[in-house]
């Protein structure tokens, strides 16, 4: 299925982006081979397999959101390689010449 300019254009109003005409041509052909690939999908005959509801029963098993342990302040400071007052010491990663 290839899209119209019409399409493509209100495609292009609801995104709020303005394409030049290669990239417009561009997004029709991937949009249609999409598109393509949805009805193929649909067209496809499922009768003879089971839908697969037990999939729901499996949840993510997450680690609560509890405090763990804590780090003993001084013995991570040991390790720093670099320290000043307490801190970390890191390079600066802003330079202040750039804008």
């Amino acid at each position: 299925m290839s899209l119209s300019d019409e399409e493509i254009k209100h495609i292009e109003k609801l995104s709020r982006i303005r394409l030049d005409p290669g990239a417009r041509d561009k997004l029709r052909e991937q949009l249609s081979d999409i598109i393509d690939f949805v009805n193929t999908l649909q067209e496809t005959d499922t009768s003879g397999y089971q839908e697969t509801p037990y999939l729901e029963r499996f949840s993510s098993k997450l680690r609560g959101n509890t405090p763990g342990g804590e780090l003993d302040h001084e013995e991570v400071m040991e390790q720093a390689p670099d320290r000043e007052g307490g801190f970390f010491r890191v390079p600066p990663v802003i330079d202040k010449e750039q804008p």
